[in-house]
């Protein structure tokens, strides 16, 4: 049983590659990182919070989730 789930959001300015191999080195536990693509135009935050969140839901993270930024 892993204890939650990390998810790593990007910088807005990047892509999820900017994780490199971190999310494979975290095999203890459930790792999700989303790749938010669609905050190219107004709102960005809300774009940009609303695509994660349906990564994040897609993905079926389970909790407790810890969001690394």
């Amino acid at each position: 049983m892993t204890p939650g789930t990390l998810v790593l959001l990007h910088s807005p300015l990047t892509t999820a590659s900017a994780w490199g191999a971190l999310p494979a080195a975290l095999g203890a536990y459930d790792v999700v990182v989303p790749e938010i693509a669609d905050d190219d135009r107004p709102p960005y935050a809300g774009r940009y919070v609303a695509r994660a969140a349906l990564e994040i839901t897609a993905a079926g993270a389970r909790p407790p989730l810890v969001l690394v930024a």
